[in-house]
């Protein structure tokens, strides 16, 4: 006794009831989904057991290519078995493309893509007159890392290809016209024109 109080040490209590839930001896299973990361023991799920208005804690997982942000709810204390979930946002990447001596389509001579993790980042084709595009060095894969490509040019050999309208004109009002195409491609040349009737092909 003290000050008209008695105290019993805690190692006597074997039941605090609180709402009708009994505090010390419930527990509850708490489980946590990395959510396509994983934990330090590269497990993908891990479940703890808790008491009953215990907070469970959990070391945050890992995924490659992503930042971990939290979970899909704040974690409170337990009041029943409960699936925390991960949650994630991709990195992000800026990739670099250099025409090597070439333009894209708005005159410029480099371009820079930004491209999330795992994602293939997108460019317009560059064009160099008198040279054919081949590609990029290296090949363009799924963005893990900043990477600059640069663009591969073939020298281009060049041919006459004659269209003739077959009784038609074109804008020129000849018969026939002449296209200097690039070896390897395919020419363009505009639709001729026929009175009374309709061009349908070559």
């Amino acid at each position: 006794y003290s000050n008209n109080y008695a105290y019993i040490h805690s190692s006597a209590i074997d039941v605090i009831v609180e709402n009708g839930v009994d505090l010390v001896n419930t527990t509850y299973n708490i489980t946590f989904n990395a959510n396509g990361g994983l934990f330090s023991d590269q497990t993908s799920s891990k479940t703890v057991n808790v008491q009953s208005g215990v907070i469970p804690t959990m070391v945050n997982p890992t995924r490659e290519g992503y930042d971990f942000i939290g979970w899909n709810e704040t974690i409170t204390p337990a009041t029943g078995n409960n699936t925390y979930t991960a949650q994630w946002i991709a990195n992000v990447f800026y990739i670099s493309f250099d025409a090597n001596g070439g333009t894209f389509n708005d005159g410029n001579t480099k371009r820079v893509v930004k491209t999330t993790y795992s994602q293939k980042p997108v460019v317009d084709e560059p064009t160099k007159k008198n040279y054919i595009f081949k590609g990029w060095e290296p090949e363009v894969v799924v963005a893990t890392s900043e990477t600059t490509y640069k663009a591969i040019w073939e020298e281009a050999v060049f041919h006459d290809v004659t269209f003739n309208a077959d009784g038609g004109t074109f804008s020129n009002g000849k018969e026939e016209l002449v296209v200097e195409t690039a070896e390897g491609t395919i020419p363009s040349v505009e639709t001729p024109f026929k009175d009374g009737y309709v061009f349908v092909g070559w």
